[in-house]
């Protein structure tokens, strides 16, 4: 609640809000079946400002994995080394969130896992944002009179712990990784808050962990956008990893650790909103 206080005494100084959303093709598409979700939707603010240049925020979902296990340099990966271009270029940026990107990433765009690559993908994805503002006219505008904040609590029961796989196991060694590792792990339930950002029609849900793209956006060949004035952000306060709504023997579902039942009434909720 305290950045919140802070952000409505700097809102004494912001005239408007400009919001927009797009359909960006060639940073990331679905890292579980190769040629689906090849748009990705990219939604903008920009904070227009009384006495200052405009301060920028994009939302974007796509696992920030450019750079493999093996780069042992700290990285701030896609969307920082995007916020990083887009402030050499002199937009002043408040951040660069990543949506629900559980079942998204560049296993199928990136033409390897290098520092060179990265700075590819990472100026596609600057320069589509970069677009964006310079078109100047929001999909949406919104003078900001009112700033609301609220939180709703999700109880996660933990999945049963999975037995470990036999030796002649056919499954690929990233599951049986995973799986090895949570046969070892005893779980408590899981309270999930989710803080909810209203600036008038604006709302902004603060999401924990990783939740799928597919939850949202069913056909998974059309440029689909999100709504201009809808944003849900993944990773925010805290991480209980993947939470994938179903169980079906991938990767991203063997890892979700808590019961796909109160995943589906979380994602069912906000779904309401978009």
């Amino acid at each position: 609640m305290e950045s919140v206080l802070k952000a409505r005494r700097s809102s004494d100084n912001l005239t408007a809000i400009r919001l927009y959303s797009r359909a960006v093709s060639g940073v990331g598409a679905s890292r579980r079946e190769r040629g689906t979700y090849l748009w990705l939707p990219l939604q903008v603010a920009q904070f227009i400002c009384a006495d200052h240049p405009p301060i920028v925020w994009a939302n974007f979902p796509c696992h920030p994995t450019v750079l493999g296990r093996g780069h042992t340099w700290i990285s701030p990966d896609l969307h920082g080394s995007a916020a990083q271009m887009l402030q050499e270029r002199g937009y002043r940026v408040g951040g660069i969130w990543n949506g629900p990107a559980a079942d998204i990433s560049t296993r199928f765009t990136r033409r390897e896992s290098s520092v060179g690559e990265l700075e590819r993908l990472s100026g596609r994805l600057a320069d589509r944002i970069g677009d964006v503002l310079n078109h100047h006219s929001g999909e949406r505008e919104i003078r900001p009179s009112n700033l609301a904040a609220s939180e709703r609590s999700h109880l996660l029961l933990p999945k049963p712990r999975p037995d470990k796989p036999p030796p002649d196991s056919a499954q690929s060694e990233d599951i049986l990784e995973g799986i090895r590792a949570l046969s070892r792990v005893t779980l408590s339930p899981e309270v999930l808050s989710v803080s909810i950002w209203k600036f008038d029609s604006w709302t902004i849900h603060w999401v924990p962990g990783e939740l799928p793209l597919s939850a949202f956006l069913w056909d998974r060949k059309a440029s689909t956008r999100f709504p201009a004035d809808r944003w849900i952000i993944g990773y925010a306060n805290d991480y209980p990893g993947y939470l994938m709504p179903e169980e079906d023997g991938s990767y991203e579902s063997v890892m979700t650790l808590y019961n796909p039942e109160e995943i589906r009434r979380l994602i069912d909720e906000l779904r309401e909103s978009i």
